[in-house]
């Protein structure tokens, strides 16, 4: 039985790489039913939003938050469900402007689509994704090549964070439209 509950176990352990940087001293638990709307900043909530639609994080719904908290401050945890999906049929809908990020399922989404003024709700993060480094996505992936963990679709995820850089305006404009 005790060999039975060890391949058991073996088996469903999640081997993906998890990283962390730091601990976050006295945070808790964004819980959804208990956060007031006026708890929650707009810009905050579309930031967040936005970059969950970047990396293609299908994994900040309001059963599975994935925040931490602490004051006035927000901590984004919990990304090993992103940037797999982006491949090279994603890089080509990306182009032709077809979104296909299941935002509707997303914690903000429903926040965001209840403002009354949504002109100017993803420029700062537009402006922050204008002058992002493509290089790091090399530097980092060479880091993890070091230490022996597989980086799959190198080349695509480089176009895909090129083009999205080089066209935020597309970007801005997808995200306007979902919400």
């Amino acid at each position: 039985m005790k060999n039975e509950q060890k391949n058991l176990v073996t088996e469903f352990i999640d081997k993906r790489p998890k990283f962390g940087s730091v601990f976050i001293q006295d945070s808790s638990i964004y819980l959804h039913n208990a956060i007031k709307k006026e708890d929650v900043k707009d810009y905050e909530a579309a930031q967040i939003y936005a970059f969950d639609n970047l990396i293609y994080n299908v994994d900040r719904k309001p059963t599975k938050p994935n925040l931490l908290f602490k004051s006035e401050e927000y901590y984004l945890i919990d990304h090993e469900l992103s940037l797999h999906p982006i491949n090279r049929n994603y890089l080509e809908n990306i182009q032709n402007e077809k979104w296909i990020y299941p935002y509707e399922r997303h914690l903000f989404h429903n926040y965001l689509k209840q403002l009354n003024d949504k002109s100017d709700l993803f420029s700062s993060f537009t402006e922050i994704l204008k002058r992002f480094p493509i290089k790091c996505i090399n530097d980092t992936a060479s880091q993890l090549l070091k230490l022996e963990y597989k980086v799959n679709n190198l080349n695509v995820l480089v176009d895909y964070f090129r083009f999205i850089k080089t066209n935020c305006c597309i970007f801005e404009k997808q995200l306007l439209k979902q919400i």
